[in-house]
């Protein structure tokens, strides 16, 4: 926008007043423009935090989240099964005897 309202001649305090922002910025803003063209207009922002783990480590992670639950006699202590971190592996779920419908095997 600031960038367009200069092009269309207009001045630098109307342009801040347009943008509601100081004077000064709109100034960097116009030169940084004249200097990098339209790549000065990309933010280059990542988006998000900085990674923290390597690729080296995720797959290890994931290779333990593979075979953990074996480790557990096909239970993760969640009650998922092993091959489903959602569904109950005894499903549909017995009636318990409390006359619920949870399942009493996990």
């Amino acid at each position: 926008m600031v960038v367009l309202a200069s092009a269309g001649g207009n001045t630098v305090p109307a342009i801040a007043r347009l943008v509601q922002a100081d004077e000064e910025t709109i100034r960097q803003v116009i030169h940084r423009f004249n200097e990098m063209g339209m790549a000065s207009l990309d933010p280059r922002w990542a988006g998000g935090r900085s990674r923290l783990i390597s690729p080296d480590e995720e797959t290890f992670i994931v290779a333990t989240a593979n075979t953990a639950p074996k480790l557990w006699g096909g239970h993760s202590p969640g009650g998922a099964s092993a091959n489903s971190p959602i569904t109950c592996a005894h499903w549909p779920p017995a009636r318990s005897p409390s006359g619920g419908n949870g399942c009493v095997n996990c």
